[in-house]
This record gives C-alpha cells, structure tokens and sequence, in this order.
C-alpha cells in the first residue's frame, strides 16, 4: 500500500496473465499514512493504471513498524484514540 503503482504495475501483470477478474483487498492504510487522502490516492492510481474496479477494504489499518526482542513481536507504539 505504501507503494501503489508498483501495486497496480503486479495487478496488471495478474490481469494479463490471468482469464479471472483481479481484485484488492487492502486495509485502509498502513502506519502513520491513514488519512482520506491517502486511501483514496491508492484506489485513484490502482483502478486507473491497471483498471481495476473491485477492492475489499479491512476496517482497520496495518502496522508495519515492528520489532523482535526476546523472540516475541511487538509493535514500537501504538496509541488508541489519538494521534502524536
């Protein structure tokens, strides 16, 4: 998500390749790029570039900012209910 047209460049490589319809299913944004704005820049560049008219969006935003201590994961920070 945080890289559309490399996303839309794969779907239309899918679509080519494929005799099915390609869809995305995506969360509505990825660490701190979450806004309307965002989202809506990755469904705009996605659906033109590789014409794509079909997405599944999760109701909640991935976390990619992780780290491994002691063989557990854990998520540097997350704050519930606000932003810093």
């Amino acid at each position: 998500m945080k890289e559309p047209q490399l996303v839309a460049e794969c779907c239309l490589a899918m679509r080519k390749a494929a005799q099915i319809p390609v869809t995305i299913k995506t969360r509505l944004g990825v660490d701190d790029l979450d806004t309307y704005e965002f989202a809506k820049e990755f469904i705009t560049i996605t659906s033109k570039y590789a014409d794509l008219n079909h997405y599944i969006m999760h109701a909640r935003k991935a976390y990619l900012k992780v780290s491994y201590s002691s063989g557990k994961l854990s998520v540097d920070s997350v704050i519930i209910g606000s932003k810093s």
